[in-house]
C-alpha cells in the first residue's frame, strides 16, 4: 500500500518538476537543447557561418579605408562609428560568439 500512495505520489509530482525554474513554465524539454539539433547547428556554424564571416571581415576591412575618409570630417566619432561596423562587429561575430549562438 505504501509503495501504491508513493508511486501516485512520484506520479502527480513529476509533471510540475518537469517545468524550468526560472518562473516561464516552459517545459524543460522545450528549454533544454536537442543533442542532434545542437550537433547541427554547431556544424552549420563551423563549416557555413564562420567561413562566411572571415570573407565578411576581409571585405569589411577594406571597405573601411573608404568609410574612415567619409566619415572623417565627422571627427573621430565618425572613425569609430565605422570601424564598428566594418571592423570590430564582423571580427566579433567570428571570434568571440559561442559556437552555435546566432
Amino acid at each position: 500500500m505504501r509503495a501504491v500512495i508513493a508511486t501516485l505520489i512520484a506520479a502527480l509530482l513529476l509533471p510540475v518538476s518537469a517545468y524550468a525554474g526560472d518562473g516561464d513554465l516552459q517545459p524543460v524539454a522545450a528549454t533544454a537543447p536537442n543533442r542532434i539539433v545542437t550537433g547541427m547547428v554547431a556544424t552549420f556554424d563551423v563549416v557555413i557561418l564562420r567561413p562566411l564571416g572571415l570573407v565578411v571581415m576581409a571585405v569589411g576591412a577594406a571597405a573601411f579605408v573608404p568609410a574612415a575618409f567619409l566619415t572623417a570630417p565627422m571627427g573621430m566619432e565618425g572613425i569609430r562609428n565605422a570601424s564598428e561596423v566594418f571592423v570590430k562587429e564582423p571580427t566579433k561575430q567570428v571570434f568571440q560568439r559561442p559556437l552555435g549562438d546566432f
